[in-house]
């Protein structure tokens, strides 16, 4: 019994180990083949962020600058001490790191408003998406601010906020990446908030809290004056040789003046300008004096042509540096020595000689400033229109508008076709419109806080303000009467318009008050806060314009008015009246 279970027991053991044998090799035989899995590589991690590059702090000199003007003297000679220590001066800034930062407030900091220079670095190469700063100062659009330079033309630019505080701002210059800039800082105005300052220009790959400035120069709006008034918006020519502004059509024969919204800007291959005893200013190239004539180059619009001495004013070796000081007719002024009197006896292409009193001395052109002619005064004729270019060129003729061109009729130089492109700003002559700065003041007066004023009224004829061709300053307490010339027309018929607002910068208000042979017909007080207004103001019948202006309701320093292309308009059709 006991052997015949053990047999049992043997015989399911082998069946059953028998049994699970088969079904394994079965198993084995039926399922699939399983892949083993492959581990995915590892992500390589991402590279550290790129350091940030310190370009410049003001601290110790880290490139070169060059430098024009009064505005920035002291720097560039290596030590940026003298005068960029930010409390230098009268004026206390905030936000600025260090002690030491690029300003234009002039030698010493002791006439900050004053000053006028441009201050421009050597080139470098873009390597970061942003290139950050600090600035403060004064907001004048194109003529206090920081430019970002690429081959000589700006491609973006910022200005401060009128403040004292330093904010930071940023170009956004991705699209310029592995090509050589410049930084330019520019200080063009005089007046309150008539300053730039500039601190930590860093690349780098963040913006942070900066104030990001992309897309180029700040877009404004290019401005016509027609009989009709005062115009604004974007200005184009069409292909049927039509003149567009925001898409409504403007009347040729009306216009006065059209103010495009260009700054100016180098052309790249002149060094050199001459000034005209007409009032015009070439930006071109002086080549050599022979018989009393002048070989002047300007290949963009005339080529060379031979000029008379007697309507040349002024030779601009270095047109750039500030001139204000270099003004005696008769001296050849030199960059970096004491000028020298005397009689210019030849231009040639390395050097110019003057007849002084220590005999026929040649120079280098290289070291060259500025030549003024005797008896070279400059005299307007006022029947000529004005253009100026985008170089800082400044031509006078008789001008025509032909199919989106400018035909110039010039007494010098002949037919003239100057490209739209290149055209900054025109003004037309009489088309019975007046600039209230041309007309003759009778009368001036002015008490300021510590007395008599004798300059009570700061215009700017150089045309150099972004948004007007003619601008006033004038300051509380002031008269000033202009004399009305032509006939005595009634009231509806002749207009005073002007772009009016505070001066930039105003802490009080001010009053402004018109009339004409002391009848008032206008009054206005302005706050520091107002925006500008355009005043289209009938003109009473009288034969003298009165313009005063006097403290408003609030009395603080600086305050005063801004009148931007003051005129007096005749309403009639071209040819009625003249007025000059």
């Amino acid at each position: 019994m006991t052997c015949l279970c053990k047999s049992l027991i043997t015989f399911v053991l082998a069946c059953l180990w028998t049994g699970l044998i088969v079904v394994a090799e079965d198993a084995t035989e039926a399922a699939p083949a399983v892949e083993v899995p492959v581990p995915a590589p590892e992500t390589p991690p991402p590279p550290p962020p790129l350091e940030d590059i310190l370009l410049e702090d003001f601290e110790q000199k880290r490139r070169d600058w060059t430098f024009e003007g009064s505005a920035f003297v002291g720097y560039g000679s290596g030590n940026y001490f003298n005068p960029g220590r930010a409390n230098h001066g009268p004026l206390r800034i905030q936000g600025f790191h260090g002690q030491m930062m690029l300003k234009s407030w002039g030698p010493h900091g002791r006439n900050i408003d004053s000053e006028t220079g441009r201050a421009v670095s050597s080139k470098f190469k873009i390597e970061r998406k942003f290139l950050r700063f600090l600035m403060s100062g004064g907001h004048f659009p194109g003529r206090t601010c920081v430019n970002l330079l690429l081959d000589g033309n700006v491609v973006a630019s910022v200005t401060g906020q009128n403040s004292h505080v330093m904010e930071s701002v940023a170009f956004d210059v991705a699209p310029h990446l592995g090509k050589d800039v410049q930084i330019e800082v520019l200080d063009r105005v005089t007046g309150p908030w008539a300053h730039v300052c500039m601190d930590m220009l860093i690349q780098s790959n963040e913006s942070g809290p900066a104030r990001i400035v992309r897309g180029g120069r700040v877009a404004g709006d290019d401005r016509l004056w027609t009989r009709d008034g005062h115009l604004k918006g974007r200005l184009q020519w069409r292909e049927d040789g039509s003149m567009w502004l925001s898409g409504k059509p403007v009347d040729l024969a009306s216009v006065k003046s059209i103010l495009l919204d260009r700054g100016i800007t180098k052309n790249g291959q002149t060094l050199h300008a001459v000034g005209m005893r007409s009032g015009e200013f070439w930006h071109a190239t002086i080549q050599t004096l022979k018989d009393g004539k002048l070989g002047i180059n300007y290949h963009q619009l005339f080529g060379t042509r031979h000029v008379d001495l007697s309507d040349i004013a002024s030779l601009e070796f270095a047109p750039g540096l500030d001139s204000s000081k270099a003004n005696r007719p008769g001296v050849l002024y030199r960059t970096a020595a004491r000028p020298l009197p005397g009689k210019l006896v030849w231009v040639k292409d390395n050097d110019v000689a003057v007849d002084s009193p220590l005999g026929i001395i040649p120079l280098p052109r290289k070291d060259l400033h500025r030549y003024i002619f005797p008896d070279s005064a400059v005299v307007l004729d006022p029947s000529m229109d004005e253009v100026a270019l985008v170089d800082g060129t400044i031509l006078r003729g008789k001008i025509e508008f032909l199919d989106g061109k400018i035909q110039m009729a010039h007494p010098i130089l002949e037919k003239l076709q100057i490209d739209w492109k290149s055209i900054r700003y025109l003004v037309r002559a009489g088309n019975g419109i007046s600039w209230l700065e041309d007309l003759e003041r009778m009368a001036s007066e002015s008490i300021g806080p510590l007395g008599k004023v004798n300059s009570p009224v700061e215009p700017d004829s150089s045309r150099t303000d972004s948004r007007f061709l003619s601008t006033m300053r004038v300051s509380p307490r002031t008269t000033l009467r202009y004399r009305l010339v032509g006939p005595n027309l009634k009231a509806e018929q002749r207009e005073f318009r002007a772009v009016l607002s505070p001066i930039p910068g105003s802490r009080g208000d001010s009053t402004i008050i018109l009339s004409t042979s002391g009848r008032e017909f206008y009054r206005q007080n302005l706050s520091a806060r107002d925006k500008s207004r355009t005043l289209k103001l009938p003109l009473p019948v009288g034969d003298a314009l009165e313009l005063r202006v006097e403290f408003g309701k609030r009395m603080a320093y600086p305050c005063g008015i801004h009148l931007g292309d003051a005129q007096i308009a005749m309403l009639h059709k071209p040819g009625e009246v003249n007025q000059p």
